[in-house]
């Protein structure tokens, strides 16, 4: 078990309006794991939450500089020097179209500008560790995978989802509490843990990306009935009914009355592992699944 000093910094969009806040929910599904496991060494954890409803207002921009001298102060304790984990949640929305992040009503940045205007001139070099979570949905990844390439060559960990709606709450229940106890914790190795995360629960909702020193690792679900290669099996715009599994290939059977093209019935190939390359594993219990590099 780690005995490190950790600081668990949220920053999470605050909508307001009185109805409940799926990103707060998130967070303090986080919080409340993280402040579980010091339970008598407090003194060892600084829990930062800077809600923003505009990132770029000048509230917001106050709050973030408190956050951040309350970090430095922190970080100055002797015991702390080069011993304390960083873990920063970025919790928001991500725009479908070019993978922009809300960070105020209407309005979208880069992962880069939001990054650079949170955490402004704090060292990540500082830390013994640093991990970041992008909770958001899958414009991020989908449009602008470089930009968390990118954030993984400056934070030690990066993890993001490429799910359409994303649950945040799942996320945090399923995935991020499961990082933190195995890997942030725990001090069980980044591969291991990712392999521990890939659950029903989570790969039933989203594929997982986890850079690592400009790598992107990417988790995903292949049930040999429905994605045996990590993508849903269609055709005619319908997902096609498996038949059977023969001598390293899948049969399916297309199920629209009015199909056209390729045979009704047909044959895929299974993807294969390639040392370094792509991981197929899972092969033994229900949760089949997928790791390459992309």
């Amino acid at each position: 078990m780690s005995t490190a000093a950790v600081v668990l910094w949220q920053v999470f969009y605050a909508p307001g309006g009185g109805s409940f806040n799926v990103h707060e929910g998130s967070s303090n599904v986080v919080e409340t794991v993280v402040r579980s496991r010091f339970i008598g060494r407090e003194h060892d954890l600084l829990v930062l939450r800077n809600a923003f409803f505009h990132m770029g207002n000048r509230t917001t921009i106050k709050e973030l500089a408190i956050s951040r001298g309350q970090i430095t102060q922190f970080l100055s304790r002797p015991f702390n020097m080069s011993n304390t984990e960083l873990i920063l949640c970025i919790n928001t929305h991500a725009e479908a179209r070019d993978g922009g992040l809300l960070f105020a009503p209407g309005k979208v940045t880069s992962l880069d500008s939001v990054l650079e205007h949170v955490c402004g001139d704090i060292s990540l070099a500082e830390f013994r560790s640093s991990t970041l979570f992008i909770i958001c949905c899958g414009g991020l990844i989908k449009r602008a995978c470089s930009e968390v390439r990118r954030a993984s060559q400056r934070f030690d960990t990066v993890y993001a989802f490429n799910a359409p709606m994303l649950d945040p709450i799942m996320m945090s229940c399923h995935f991020i509490t499961t990082i933190l106890d195995f890997n942030i914790f725990g001090r069980e190795p980044f591969f291991k843990t990712l392999q521990r995360t890939a659950k029903a629960e989570v790969l039933s909702h989203t594929a997982v990306f986890a850079g690592k020193s400009g790598k992107i690792y990417r988790v995903r679900m292949a049930s040999l009935r429905r994605a045996p290669n990590g993508e849903a099996v269609r055709c005619c715009g319908q997902v096609a009914k498996y038949m059977e599994t023969r001598n390293g290939r899948i049969r399916f059977r297309c199920v629209e009355p009015a199909h056209h093209g390729r045979p009704r019935s047909f044959a895929l190939p299974l993807l294969l592992a390639k040392e370094g390359v792509r991981w197929v594993l899972g092969t033994g219990t229900k949760c089949r699944y997928i790791i390459d590099i992309v």
